[in-house]
């Protein structure tokens, strides 16, 4: 249990208060406590109980820092994801500036310009 990341947080009064203790790399490893003290020497039990378990399921024990580095990928991809949607607004207003220049030329000359309405004008049905 030593190898793995434990954390200890505060329980509001309104879940009854005293500690929590988990384990963020085994996923549903945690117990409580009244004290920060209680909750770790309860947590250790709560490890050895969830150990024994995976390891009678067959299932593979997640090893130390996997939930860090899963943290760190997905925040690599939403930050990839943030940086396309801030391309794709820009690329919008960029059209809709274009367009709305391209119907004010429409609009004060009353003449169109020769050839369909440019690309970055919205297909009607």
């Amino acid at each position: 249990m030593n190898e793995y990341r434990i954390l200890i947080a505060p329980l509001p009064d309104a879940d009854g208060g005293g500690y929590v203790a988990y384990i963020p790399d085994l996923q549903g490893c945690m117990s409580d406590g009244e004290t920060p003290e209680e909750a770790l020497a309860n947590l250790r039990d709560a490890y050895a109980e969830w150990i024994d378990t995976y390891n009678k399921l067959g299932r593979e024990i997640p090893e130390p820092g996997t939930y860090g580095r899963a943290m760190k990928a997905k925040h690599h991809e939403f930050d990839e994801r943030i940086e396309k949607l801030d391309a794709d607004v820009k690329d919008l207003r960029e059209r809709a500036e274009q367009f709305s220049a391209w119907l004010r030329f429409s609009e004060l000359t009353g003449v169109e310009p020769d050839g369909p309405s440019p690309s970055f004008a919205p297909k009607l049905c």
